[in-house]
């Protein structure tokens, strides 16, 4: 029997599907919202968000973006990273990783690449602070940028 191929966008028409199961209304630009950012490679930012959306001839505002990015969020099916510079970006939620920035030209790269941390764990225990999560995240310059 063969198995079912993965790929992003059959993880956008699942969660589709679960969200209809569950009741949830879907609607051109939740549905849309969700394959964008199941197809992409790297987190979006709202203003990132707009423009592919734009590219798609769905034009909305500001304020129904970020309604369906906390209700994704709510229904853990999104992941919020912040690269300190003043502007959230959403992701899909995959595997566990982490992220390259370029402090130049902005670009991220996602990485799998997992330190044991169970030191930081344990310390963190001994001073009586349970770790729920943790966000590694890795700034410098890209190759291109390297190169310029």
């Amino acid at each position: 029997m063969a198995t079912k191929k993965i790929t992003p966008l059959t993880a956008a028409t699942d969660v589709i599907t679960q969200l209809r199961a569950k009741g949830f209304r879907i609607t051109k630009l939740r549905q849309t919202l969700l394959e964008l950012l199941f197809l992409s490679n790297s987190p979006l930012s709202v203003p990132e968000i707009l423009a592919n959306l734009k590219k798609k001839r769905l034009v909305v505002n500001k304020t129904s973006i970020y309604r369906e990015l906390e209700f994704l969020l709510a229904e853990d099916l999104l992941g919020e990273v912040d690269f300190l510079d003043g502007s959230k970006r959403y992701e899909r939620h995959s595997h566990h990783h982490h992220h390259l920035v370029c402090s130049q030209c902005k670009h991220v790269t996602c990485i799998d690449a997992c330190v044991d941390l169970s030191p930081f764990y344990s310390r963190a225990s001994k001073l009586g602070f349970i770790v729920d999560k943790h966000v590694l995240e890795f700034f410098g310059r890209c190759s291109r940028c390297q190169r310029l």
